[in-house]
């Protein structure tokens, strides 16, 4: 036992910090620590096994190594602290807080955390395997070869972060906030990604084909040239996303949202596009080959080159649509053309029009 020891816990008991101890190697195993304010201490190497560290704050401490199996780490914090391959494997983390923290290489394996908040620092090659994380976010921290996987993440968000090198194999989530992070071009067909939010996120060239994506927001993504081949994507939002020579093939995209999205050369053959809206979207060239566009908007459409071989419609709105070169062999059911009072209007700007009784 250091020869400290018991003053840091009167310290802890007190609520008073404790600043430039030394304690690197230390047995801290089951030691009442609530409350600690510990300031520039050097714990590398210790062990906390069962420590009581509820409410804890560690300042600018040197962790590198420090084993926290089992502790009570309820609400405490890290702020500037080295936790260079510091070891949480197994701990259920409740509103913990890592602000500024090297967390390279540190060991998260099977953990639950709940309410925690990791902000700048790195967690670069930092392991999650197993772990199950929600109402949790990652901000603004480098996560480069940091390992997910089989995680399970609910009500989590990781914003800006470069997943290129992840490991995210087996990764479930549902509700998660991935905006725009890096994906890459890689395979991520192992996902379920379930009313996730992927805003203006580059997946360009990605392939996801098969994967979950029902009520997902990609506003703005980038999936050109990306692999959706059999994708399960009811109620996705797509708008202004770029889907030039994306594959969706076999898609269920029933009441999705591709207004204003690049579709140009992007492949829809067989997919099920009932009450799709494609307000203002760019798809010259795009094929809908046998699709179902039961109800689909494709108002101010540009589908000019487009093949609709042998499409399935029903009351399809293709109002003010572009359809130059369109081919339509084999189509069937009924469309709702252009209305041309509902066409002027839309072009009626009344801010450049003058009244006749103010001329003059």
């Amino acid at each position: 036992m250091p020869p400290d020891f018991e003053e840091l816990i009167e310290h802890a008991r007190l609520r008073v910090p404790y600043a430039k101890g030394s304690f690197d190697e230390a047995d801290f195993d089951a030691a009442p620590l609530e409350g600690l304010v510990a300031q520039e201490c050097g714990f590398r190497g210790a062990r906390f096994h069962d420590a009581k560290l509820k409410d804890a704050k560690f300042i600018l401490c040197d962790l590198r190594g420090a084993s926290f199996h089992t502790a009570d780490l309820r609400k405490a914090g890290f702020i500037r602290c080295d936790l260079h391959g510091a070891d949480f494997a197994g701990l259920t983390l409740h509103g913990v807080r890592f602000i500024d923290c090297d967390l390279a290489g540190a060991n998260f394996e099977d953990c639950v955390l709940h309410k925690c908040v990791i902000m700048a620092g790195t967690l670069a090659g930092a392991r999650f395997r197993s772990a199950k994380i929600t109402k949790s976010a990652v901000m603004k921290t480098d996560v480069a070869r940091i390992d997910f996987q089989d995680a399970v993440l609910s009500n989590f968000m990781i914003v800006e972060a470069d997943l290129s090198e992840a490991v995210l194999d087996g990764v479930k989530a549902d509700g998660i906030m991935l905006m725009k992070a890096d994906f890459g071009r890689r395979d991520l067909r192992s996902l379920t990604l379930a009313r996730c939010n992927l805003a203006n996120s580059n997946l360009s060239g990605v392939n996801l084909a098969g994967v979950d994506l029902t009520g997902s927001l990609l506003l703005g993504a980038d999936l050109s040239g990306a692999n959706l081949h059999g994708v399960t994507a009811p109620m996705a939002v797509f708008a202004k996303a770029n889907l030039q020579r994306a594959d969706l093939r076999e898609a269920t995209l029933s009441m999705a949202n591709f207004s204003e999205a690049g579709l140009v050369q992007s492949d829809f053959s067989d997919a099920r596009l009932d009450m799709a809206v494609f307000q203002a979207a760019d798809a010259r060239a795009a094929r809908f080959d046998r699709a179902n566009l039961h109800y689909a908007l494709l108002e101010h459409t540009r589908l000019d080159g487009a093949s609709l071989a042998a499409v399935r419609l029903d009351r399809t709105s293709v109002h003010c649509a572009s359809l130059e070169g369109t081919l339509t062999l084999g189509a069937s059911g009924s469309t709702i053309p252009t209305d041309q009072e509902r066409a002027i209007a839309e072009l009626y700007d009344p801010g450049r029009v003058t009244l006749v009784g103010e001329l003059g």
